[in-house]
Formats: structure tokens, sequence, C-alpha cells
């Protein structure tokens, strides 16, 4: 079984690549993770369009998972440490709030 690990996209970096904070992590060894972790999107078409530059994959990225919450199955790690995986987006919710608070504070 893949680890698995949750939390908000809070960038974009390329057409191929985000940065998650992680809140939830599903893993034998969950040590193996840090708060925020590089993830190369193995499951994304955006890089391998062949029609569309580097610009444009990354704001198909952006509309795709920027500020959304994810679901990552870790597939493995490539020589720099980011992790490859692929992603399932949850919701539109940038942050679970407190006490059932909505993101305006009501």
């Amino acid at each position: 079984m893949a680890d698995i690990l949750e939390g908000v996209v809070m960038d974009v970096v390329d057409g191929e690549m985000i940065e998650l904070e992680v809140d939830r992590i599903d893993a034998p060894n969950a040590s193996l993770y840090g708060a925020r972790e590089f993830i190369r999107v193995s499951d994304s078409d955006h890089a391998s369009r062949l029609d569309a530059d580097e610009e444009e994959s990354a704001a198909r990225m952006a509309l795709d998972y920027q500020d959304r919450r994810v679901r990552c199955y870790v597939e493995e790690r490539d020589a720099a440490g980011r992790i490859i995986g692929e992603l399932e987006i949850l919701s539109d919710a940038r942050r679970r709030e407190p006490y059932g608070l909505d993101q305006d504070g009501e």
C-alpha cells in the first residue's frame, strides 16, 4: 500500500510540481515526511502536452490545484528528495476552519 499525504496546495512551482502543506500522513513511517513537501505530479497531463509551453502548463496546474485540499498517493522520491505521486482533489477549501467557522469567521 502506498503512503498517503493530505494537505493544501500552497504553491504551483511549475507545470508538473506543487508545494504541499501536509496536515495528515498515513504511512508506516510518518517521520519520512515534513510539514511541507514538494511533489512532482505523476498523473498530470499538464507537463506532457506537446502544444503547451512551461508557462501555460504551470497556469493549468494552478487552475487545477492551487489552494485546494488534495490527497497524494506517494510513489517514490526522486534524487533531489522530491516526492513523485498521484494527486486527488478533495475540496476547494483552503483550510478547515476550527469550531465550524467559515473563512470569513462566521
